[in-house]
């Protein structure tokens, strides 16, 4: 896919007005659509954070909506119940729905969306994920967590005091996920390099430019300042654009992806406590960091003796420890046969001849990494987590998810390098 044109389509499908006064632009448009049902879905912060606001504005206007606000226990999840609970508040009938809130707001929204053929608003209430102009929504089905097909925004209002105004901790966290993109982008040029998977040129350098105008706007996000809100907010919605464009979460979602979901799987199982999606990405970007930063320090002949002495597990005993960890869980996921488990084996002497084949490229894609540290500073600088213990995640548990978080899904990123080259040899 390198080389088509996708500058004029990378954002189109999903308008995003940001500023002071989209609440009445939002009015005024449904007042001239002639939009006669609507359901508006919040939880019970976000419908103070502007739900309420936003009612009262559509109401001024003469229209009619219904409202359902999903109860925080102490967390909304975007689960089988909070699912059901959307579709029963619709009753069967066609609605204009409007999600107001962040990241679990609006998966929830986008999946009944896509189920129900219905179209969907978002009104963000965070700067805290770029879920809101993607087209796929992560929800969690019997204690898995899935990315699953569904509806892209029609139109996204993104009112700026409701953004600059959220709790710090969520600004902080699109902040994470953000720069967890740098990761992201790298895992997926070494996975075109080495087993051609779909890639383009335009839409990475899009994805690129839009982390670094929020790394350049780090202690500004920190502040709440507007113009590092909006610029943090349009990088997210960037990134989303990247992944509808894409069909694929590749743009957005690497290996630090794939700890942060085996993180979320391996609590939720064991009920620890809960963080924020972006906290572990981003927490994740700098273990990632570690491992680019040990494949810069490899030669060829170094690549090429670990590689020799490389043999693939054995498919039943990766089997056996995920169920040790993740229990029944892990069942859904060796069902789909990834990595190490399946369809990596037969992939396995194409990668390793790519490796040997284009190792100056190899290294040259995975300078593009910041360091550790880099990625260390630019986080604390905008307020945002870098230590695994802060989200709960000790030591024995990163290790855990070294080994065993490629299989979270189906797709080659520096993790399994890691095992083929012993980059951070797993205890």
């Amino acid at each position: 896919m390198t080389g088509q044109s996708y500058e004029e389509d990378l954002l189109a499908d999903v308008p995003v007005r940001i500023g002071d006064h989209v609440f009445a632009d939002l009015a005024d448009d449904l007042h001239d659509q002639g939009q006669y049902r609507i359901l508006l879905v919040a939880d019970e912060n976000t419908y103070q954070a502007c739900g309420r606001q936003v009612a009262k504005t559509l109401n001024e206007v003469g229209l009619a909506l219904k409202e359902v606000i999903l109860l925080n226990q102490p967390w909304v999840t975007a689960d089988e119940a909070s699912i059901i609970q959307v579709l029963q508040a619709l009753d069967g009938q066609e609605h204009l729905v409007i999600a107001v809130g962040s990241g679990t707001i609006t998966d929830i929204v986008r999946y009944v969306a896509y189920q129900t053929r219905l179209p969907f608003i978002s009104i963000p209430t965070a700067a805290s994920v770029d879920a809101y102009t993607s087209f796929n929504a992560a929800v969690t089905l019997r204690q898995v967590k899935y990315s699953v097909p569904a509806k892209t925004a029609r139109t996204v209002y993104a009112h700026l005091p409701t953004l600059c105004a959220a709790p710090h901790r969520l600004t902080a966290s699109g902040f994470s996920d953000m720069v967890a993109k740098y990761t992201a982008l790298v895992d997926w040029e070494l996975a075109h390099l080495l087993t051609g998977d779909a890639y383009s040129d335009i839409v990475a350098q899009q994805a690129w430019e839009a982390v670094q105008a929020c790394a350049s706007h780090a202690k500004a996000i920190q502040l709440a300042e507007p113009q590092g809100i909006a610029t943090l907010f349009d990088g997210l919605s960037i990134s989303g654009g990247c992944m509808v464009v894409m069909k694929s979460s590749r743009p957005a979602a690497g290996a630090e992806h794939s700890l942060a979901h085996y993180w979320e799987m391996y609590h939720q199982i064991h009920h620890l406590p809960k963080s924020l999606h972006g906290e572990k990405t981003g927490i994740a970007s700098v273990i990632v960091a570690r491992l680019y930063e040990k494949l810069r320090c490899l030669s060829l002949q170094e690549a090429a003796q670990r590689l020799e002495n490389f043999h693939l597990p054995d498919p039943q005993g990766e089997a056996t420890r995920l169920r040790a960890f993740l229990g029944p869980t892990a069942e859904i996921l060796i069902a789909n046969q990834p990595s190490f488990i399946g369809k990596m084996r037969e992939k396995f002497p194409q990668v390793k001849a790519n490796l040997l084949a284009h190792w100056d490229i190899v290294q040259a894609i995975a300078s593009k990494v910041p360091s550790p540290e880099e990625i260390t500073a630019l986080l604390e600088t905008a307020g945002a987590l870098s230590d695994p213990d802060k989200i709960h995640v000790p030591v024995t548990e990163v290790e855990q998810a070294l080994e065993n978080a490629m299989y979270i899904r189906d797709r080659l990123t520096i993790l399994e390098l890691n095992q083929m080259l012993r980059l951070i040899p797993i205890k």
